[in-house]
């Protein structure tokens, strides 16, 4: 279960949080701390495949579903399980 926590019309932070509610007890991930944001983004469920870094530095070979989180005044990223934990990977800067 992905959630996405926003504040009010006037309090532009939010924060993506996922949780595995099969884990005995439920595990909760911090997936992006909360931030300030002007309210467009994005997220959007990626397939297992190779993502580039945006520097081209670094690369990830996903065996499963990421997400990807757009902010389109900002950046792009990506979150991936990879070796039981959640990494990240900058696409866009």
């Amino acid at each position: 279960m992905l959630l996405l926590t926003r504040g009010t019309p006037t309090d532009r932070r939010e924060q993506i949080i996922l949780i595995d509610p099969a884990a005995s007890p439920p595990q909760v991930i911090l997936l992006m701390p909360e931030k300030e944001t002007n309210g467009e983004f994005a997220i959007w469920r990626l397939a297992p495949g190779v993502y580039e870094g945006f520097d081209r530095s670094n690369a990830v070979r996903t065996r499963h579903d990421s997400i990807l989180y757009i902010d389109p005044e900002t950046s792009s990223t990506l979150f991936y399980f990879a070796s039981g934990k959640v990494h990240s990977l900058l696409l866009t800067d």
